[in-house]
């Protein structure tokens, strides 16, 4: 999309957080949606997640990214650290079902 305003433009775009994977039973795992760093995890393995949530920031080219858990559950694993490189599609986190307690 552009702008335009008094002579001057103005660029901007919408990143979307893909998820890929099913968050059914099985869970999910939340892959990066463009090679560049960690600036943040906000979870830790086992911690409850709700749809929404920030779980992960990524920086890629000055631009920061937010990665949201897609729905409510529990982060089964996480897979990189603040200040860790990462590649297009790898992984950054696994978010599984919420545990029933009966």
């Amino acid at each position: 999309t552009r702008v335009g305003l008094n002579g001057r433009a103005w660029a901007f775009a919408e990143e979307v957080v893909v998820l890929r994977g099913d968050v059914g039973a099985a869970g999910a795992a939340l892959q990066a949606p463009m090679p560049g760093s960690v600036l943040a995890v906000n979870v830790a393995a086992g911690d409850a997640v709700a749809t929404g949530d920030v779980l992960v920031v990524l920086e890629s080219m000055k631009m920061e990214v937010q990665v949201v858990a897609p729905a409510d559950g529990v982060a089964a694993e996480v897979a990189v650290a603040a200040g860790d490189q990462v590649k297009l599609g790898q992984v950054l986190i696994a978010v599984g079902p919420k545990e029933v307690v009966l």
